[in-house]
């Protein structure tokens, strides 16, 4: 399967914008069994939510080079999702 196809949206996930390190470094941990990302160094995710928001592709790559591209997209899944629901609900309030 392709890093660039595979996106995963699980139904526990919190909005990823107020994950502590621990959530973090969770979510990493369901990544490396869920979608055999192996090469996932934590060391290198030791950072919250607000600063993984801030990481291009690029930088996901460079820090897991065999798997960066699906862990970026997996968390570009949940940001999207958190931020649609976000909306939705400011929307349904007005």
């Amino acid at each position: 399967m392709s890093p660039y196809t595979h996106v995963s949206v699980s139904t526990y996930v919190t909005d990823p914008r107020d994950w502590s390190r621990s959530d973090v470094n969770n979510w990493l941990e369901s990544m490396r069994s869920s979608c055999d990302v192996i090469d996932v160094d934590s060391e290198r995710f030791l950072m919250n939510g607000k600063a993984l928001c801030l990481m291009t592709r690029d930088m996901f790559a460079y820090r897991v080079p065999r798997g960066g591209l699906v862990l970026y997209a997996d968390f570009q899944a949940r940001l999207c999702r958190a931020v649609a629901l976000t909306l939705h609900a400011s929307l349904a309030v007005a």
